[in-house]
């Protein structure tokens, strides 16, 4: 999961710390940078944000593996629950967790890319997106001002 030619040793640390449920702070001190280091890695940094973004990822695909080896078990909690063998708590649970795992309705959540390519041509659609919105609101400030302008007529 870690092991990224690209990244320095300490974005490795503070990758490391922040895979683990730490705060950027904490991940900053352990890797001994600035906060604002590692806030500037997540948002500019593409090797470091598709590092954490596949981190995130293998540690969602685990959580799901052990989901859904609960499955089974909640199918039993619900046929328990159909004959009244199961208490309202437990046959809720059991419909939380089918529910999650998507079994029943609503999908799971999805990271961002873990490709820095991918990540960079989505971050150059977005700034050219961004810009062309800009000239466009100039344009119609300009338009709407020309609308507006009390027109000037010479009569000859």
């Amino acid at each position: 999961m870690l092991q990224n030619a690209t990244l320095s040793p300490q974005q490795l640390t503070a990758l490391a710390a922040l895979l683990a449920g730490k705060s950027v702070t904490d991940a900053a001190s352990e890797s001994v940078v600035d906060r604002t280091t590692v806030h500037r890695w997540l948002r500019e940094d593409f090797d470091f944000i598709a590092a954490y973004n596949g981190g995130r990822q293998e540690i969602k695909d685990a959580a799901h593996g052990r989901l859904l080896g609960l499955a089974s078990a909640a199918l039993d909690v619900l046929e328990r629950a159909l004959s009244g063998g199961a208490t309202k708590t437990e046959a809720s649970l059991a419909l939380t967790l089918l529910r999650g795992l998507g079994f029943l309705s609503g999908e799971q959540p999805t990271f961002g890319s873990a490709d820095p390519d991918t990540l960079r041509e989505i971050a150059a659609h977005n700034k050219l997106l961004a810009e062309n919105q800009e000239v466009a609101r100039r344009n119609h400030e300009v338009l709407t001002r020309m609308i507006n302008k009390p027109l000037a007529l010479t009569v000859k």
